[in-house]
């Protein structure tokens, strides 16, 4: 049964993790792992909002002005998204999407099992323990051909 629903669960988590909205541009991320299993995970760079600067480009988002549409209400809600989150500091809007931002989490590995830096759906790097095999694991996500084209267009 479940060999028959590997391919569909594989192609679901796939399509989740891929449609995040946040893309890193520069930055610089340290991971500090001691002994005892304490980490400490830190980026601190320059992000993108892939589908504010899309409907920039688009024009499906208005500039410069306020109001439905725009991109100061647009602003707004990343503002609102990204500082819901306790371990980012420092936010800031440059423009067309670009912001600059400041995350930092520390504590036991052991105990949290594992980190993601921004968020569970939005995975751009963590570390994770798997107890059985005593192992860390330090997890990234890249992009496909067609987000990366997409990107450059």
């Amino acid at each position: 049964m479940f060999r028959r629903l590997r391919p569909l669960i594989v192609l679901l988590i796939a399509t989740v993790a891929l449609t995040g909205c946040y893309l890193p541009a520069r930055f610089d991320a340290e991971i500090e792992l001691d002994r005892r299993g304490y980490y400490k995970l830190i980026f601190a760079g320059y992000m993108i909002d892939t589908r504010l600067f899309m409907g920039l480009k688009d024009g499906k988002i208005k500039r410069g002005v306020s109001g439905e549409g725009s991109e100061l209400e647009e602003v707004k809600k990343l503002e609102t998204d990204i500082t819901r989150d306790p371990n980012a500091s420092d936010f800031g809007y440059i423009k067309d999407g670009y912001f600059k931002l400041n995350w930092k989490r520390e504590g036991d590995l052991l105990q949290a099992k594992s980190v993601t830096f921004l968020r569970r759906n939005e995975h751009i790097l963590g570390i994770a323990y798997n107890k059985e095999t005593r192992i860390v694991n330090i997890l990234g996500r890249s992009l496909p051909k067609e987000q990366k084209d997409r990107i450059v267009q």
